[in-house]
This record gives structure tokens, sequence and C-alpha cells, in this order.
């Protein structure tokens, strides 16, 4: 698929999709539901109808009430033996604790039974299997203390908790560290409105910074996903960002370098490289370790096809990306197959 994309200015106001985050997240623990659940502004991306083909496979018998609502009758009773998860990392390492609650094996190596008691997980890498083990676990025959190691990425974490909540599952934790599981419990069905993605209205808010005035609604500032953090960094470069109930705008204004730390949100990396490419010297973004494991390797692709565009993209220190912003110049540039870098 080819895209051309001319200059110009860009004003208007959008609704980006639902965040997939939540979506997986939210289908996981309807599963666990043995009620039935409502889930509103679910929108039908790969990593979605992969989590939605799991629950599926899993028990969970699904109706669409209408083009973006869902009718969950949970209850873990699996229909298969194998969970295609598609390309979706968080659908790989949510259900894969799940699929260890059922009786029989399920390929995603699930065999036999969680049995809850204490563990200790490398969350260096990911939070992602965390998220996994904290939606699974509340079922387990006994209580756990899971102890994690360097956690990254600690508001996909905060995602987890809320949506657990949601669904009437108490869990408690002391600084990442440390997060204690009550067994036995029982998701509770629930209505849920999935709110809107940050991290394309992360690009969403970019273009309007810098290029025009754009309005992306369906968002809120207290939402607990990562990337709400884009507006920190729109500030920072001088844009200006007008925060209401339902609604964030930003709007362009001659834009500085800035510094920021995108540690726990590595999914702004594509987003935070178009802003400093328009900004007036040199940004700095840290955190450039954590693109190795996504789509592709984020970092390198960054820097090769900003090249392409005629802006420096420097990677050469240790978890460090720096960008001289300037003058774009047409170029043929490649997404890589990765979704993030086409917006970028």
């Amino acid at each position: 698929m080819d895209k051309t994309v001319p200059p110009g200015r860009v004003k208007g106001t959008l609704t980006p999709p639902c965040s997939k985050s939540y979506a997986q997240r939210a289908l996981a623990a309807a599963l666990l539901s043995e009620e039935v659940s409502v889930l509103r502004n679910i929108e039908f991306c790969d990593d979605t109808r992969s989590a939605l083909q799991c629950i599926e496979t899993l028990g969970a018998r699904v109706r669409r009430v209408d083009p973006t609502s869902l009718s969950i009758e949970g209850g873990l009773s699996p229909k298969g033996c194998v969970l295609n998860v598609g390309e979706s990392g968080l659908s790989t390492r949510l259900f894969t604790p799940v699929a260890s609650l059922c009786p029989t094996p399920v390929t995603i190596e699930g065999r036999g039974s969680i049995q809850g008691g204490e563990a200790e997980v490398d969350g260096s890498v990911s939070s992602q299997f965390i998220t996994g083990l904290l939606l699974a676990l509340p079922l387990a025959r006994r209580d756990t203390s899971l102890h994690v190691r360097g956690a990254v990425s600690t508001p996909y974490l905060d995602m987890t908790l809320d949506t657990a909540a949601r669904f009437g599952i108490e869990i408690s934790q002391r600084d990442y560290e440390e997060f204690y599981i009550p067994g036995r419990q029982r998701y509770r069905s629930t209505y849920f409105s999935i709110e809107g993605d940050w991290s394309a209205a992360a690009m969403l808010l970019v273009a309007g910074a810098t290029a025009g005035e754009v309005t992306v609604r369906n968002v809120s500032m207290l939402s607990k996903q990562a990337d709400t953090a884009i507006c920190t960094a729109l500030v920072r470069a001088g844009a200006a960002v007008i925060n209401e109930e339902d609604s964030v705008t930003a709007l362009h204004r001659p834009l500085r370098a800035f510094e920021f730390d995108a540690t726990n949100c590595p999914d702004l990396f594509p987003a935070l490289a178009a802003l400093a490419a328009a900004a007036d010297g040199v940004s700095v973004i840290r955190g450039t370790s954590r693109l190795e494991y996504k789509e592709c390797n984020r970092s390198e692709a960054i820097r090769e096809e900003y090249a392409k565009l005629g802006i420096e993209v420097d990677t050469s220190e240790e978890d460090l990306m720096k960008i001289r912003g300037g003058k774009v110049r047409a170029a043929r540039t490649q997404s890589h197959g990765d979704h993030r870098m086409a917006m970028s």
C-alpha cells in the first residue's frame, strides 16, 4: 500500500479508535466473569479480533449488539485447544496465564491449573505477561504474592488493575514490586464503555501542534493510559494544549527542542520523533531500549526513515535518541510494517 502526503495545514476534529489495550483486557475479564457483560465503543482491529477469538475458544458466548457493542456471556469452558493470537503481543502474554486456568492442554502452553502461592517475575522487558497473571490469578485456588523485578510501562499495569476492579476483582500492590492477589475470587459482569486510544490520539495531536489545529474527542487527561504523556511533551515543545472534559486540542505555535523520558510510554516514540523534527534545536528522548521488541526496531526505523526526510537522528548513546529539527524534504519512506511508523 502506497500513500502520498502533500504539504499543507490541518484543522479539524477527530475521534480516535478505542484503546485496544483496554479492549483486550476487558475481553479477558468478561471471559472470566460467568455472567453477561456489555462492552461498548469497541473497534475490531486485528489485535482485538485475536483477543475475541481467544475468549470464544475458551468458552465465551459473544453476541454483537450493534456495530461497536458486544454482549459477552463469560465462563471458562474451552471449546478448542488452540488459541490464535495473530501478531498481538498483549494477547499472547495475557491469555497464556488465563489458559493455565483450563483443565486441558491449550497451545500457548496452558496446562493444568494455576495454583497460586508465591512467584517472582522479571518485568524489565514488558508488563504484558504480568497483566495476564494479574487477570488469571484471582481465580487461583490460593492467594498469590507476585514479586516483580524492574517493572516497566507501569501505567499499563494501572490499566490492568482498573479493568479488574471494574469486574469486581481486588488486587493490592506496593510500588509495582509486589502484588497481592486473593484467590477464589469471582469476576462480576459489568457495563464497560472503552475509552479512546491515546496512542492514536497522540499522532493526531502532534499533527495539530506541527501544522495547524486538531481536536481529539472521547479522550480524557484523567485516563490511566500511558500515552496521555504526549501532552507534557507538546507543552514542553511550545505547542498550545487545551484540555476539556471529553476532548483535547493541540494548536501550532513556534516549536522548540524539548527533553522527554519515554521509558514508560515507548509507543509515543514515533509521535515524539515527528514533533522533534518540527522543533527548533536538538530534542532528547530517553527510553530507546524499550523499542527493540516492538513491531520493528523502532529506534533504527526512526533513524533510517527520518534521514531520508533530511532530519538527523542520533541513536549512538545508550537508551537515548537525539533529533535535530529542521526542514523536512520530500522522500519515499518505508513504514517497516509498523502502523505507528506509518502514522509518524
